[in-house]
């Protein structure tokens, strides 16, 4: 357990361990020191050279661990910032990531959805936040991976307005039984955040845990519209 010293400083657990030894060896030395000082044959006294050069030793110790409590500290500042450094050449890209849910903004949206087994009819369709289906399509019936590309229209073509939306991919096989299937959604990265331990990727109005970054990729331009 860790513990923090009068001035505010917090020791790890080896820390605390060699400070203490350190102080209760320096007490019994000094208790030692008293009582010989106090017995002493005043025609004969201690030689004071062994006793400083001790002092100087205990005094040495405790500054070497006062210098690996800085390192460590040190360690623990760039450990902790490290991961939220590196997130941040995230900004301006397009991540993947696996789930319904995404953000439009007017630029066309890179989709994919995964069918667990070959189906009879896969129905691909984007629906707002309020549920209504807004465009949709007929999917690929093969097992595996399958990409599309939304360009942010409805069913009869005309724009929608940028905001939240959602994949839903729904399957059948040839007894109509439900195949199980799995969205993935992309989105452009603003922006980054640590939260609770966590480091999170600002994607339109939705944050993304970087640990559920699948895929890394350029933005997707305007022309490359395919839906």
């Amino acid at each position: 357990m860790d513990a923090v010293t009068a001035a505010g400083t917090t020791l790890s657990g080896n820390q605390v361990t060699a400070q203490q030894s350190l102080d209760q060896t320096l007490d019994n030395f000094l208790l030692m020191l008293t009582t010989q000082l106090q017995y002493q044959d005043p025609l004969d006294p201690l030689d004071t050279a062994e006793f400083t050069n001790q002092l100087v030793g205990f005094s040495t110790v405790e500054q070497l661990i006062a210098q690996n409590q800085k390192l460590d500290e040190l360690i623990a500042a760039q450990t902790t910032t490290a991961p939220l450094q590196t997130a941040l050449g995230y900004i301006g890209m397009e991540v993947e990531v696996q789930g319904s849910g995404f953000s439009y903004t007017g630029q066309p949206v890179r989709l994919a959805y995964q069918l667990e087994s070959s189906s009879a009819l896969t129905k691909v369709s984007i629906v707002d936040a309020a549920g209504n289906q807004v465009w949709s399509t007929s999917g690929s019936t093969a097992s595996g991976t399958h990409t599309l590309t939304w360009n942010g229209t409805n069913g009869d073509g005309d724009a929608v307005d940028p905001g939240a939306y959602f994949l839903k991919v729904e399957a059948l096989d040839i007894d109509g039984n439900a195949v199980a299937t799995a969205p993935y959604v992309t989105g452009l990265v603003t922006g980054v955040e640590s939260y609770d331990g966590k480091i999170l990727l600002a994607v339109g109005d939705l944050f993304v845990d970087l640990n559920d970054v699948l895929a890394v990729r350029q933005p997707l331009q305007s022309t490359d519209s395919d839906a």
